[in-house]
């Protein structure tokens, strides 16, 4: 039999890669309460999700903001989609490789999974209390030790098969002027006769 063939790390990266990517649209629009329905449906279109959302309202501003989660390969095309929304003021996209790091957890987690079999097998031998309780205590500790790096595991899944499209909306108002009263007006016409 030939022996299997080994996977190095850079191999399996080359494979298997975890990018991280998030990208973030300003816009100024028309109607901000229209281009965030409009958001909410293109992200629909592509399978995703609005994940939070925000609405500020001021005397001369309606600011929408929405941070979108989409499938990581239709994020440019969401982009795209958003842009046409209204007038870009600004755009900007970046990704994160985390895959050495991925790689990495699942290292550890193989070594704390041996190491949770092996506590386990002590345990089932232990025949003092004393022993029992020490064994345990290692135990607890390896678990969770693997509960956290579970956790990232996930999060680092979830972050590369989901990008984050921030946009942000911006609709300026007209102020509206109050007229001048009577009172100001005849003091200032008071002042410059005076003058």
């Amino acid at each position: 039999l030939a022996p299997a063939p080994t996977t190095t790390v850079d191999q399996q990266a080359a494979f298997d890669r975890k990018i991280i990517f998030n990208a973030s649209l300003s816009l100024d629009v028309v109607d901000a309460e229209k281009a965030f329905s409009d958001c909410e449906v293109l992200v629909a279109k592509y399978g995703g999700f609005v994940a939070q959302s925000s609405r500020q309202k001021s005397d001369t501003q309606v600011l929408a903001t929405a941070v979108l989660r989409v499938p990581a390969a239709k994020a440019t095309q969401l982009m795209n989609d958003l842009a046409g929304l209204g007038t870009v003021t600004s755009r900007s996209s970046g990704s994160d490789d985390v895959t050495s790091q991925y790689i990495d957890i699942q290292a550890r987690l193989k070594v704390l999974r041996a190491e949770e079999e092996q506590l386990l097998g002590f345990l089932k031998k232990a025949t003092s209390i004393k022993d029992m309780l020490a064994v345990q205590e290692q135990l607890s500790s390896v678990r969770t030790q693997i509960e956290q790096y579970e956790g990232q595991q996930r999060y680092m899944d979830n972050a590369a098969s989901l990008a984050t499209v921030t946009a942000e909306l911006t609709q300026t108002t007209e102020v509206f002027v109050a007229p001048r009263g009577f009172g100001p007006a005849l003091v200032e016409s008071l002042a410059r006769f005076g003058h």
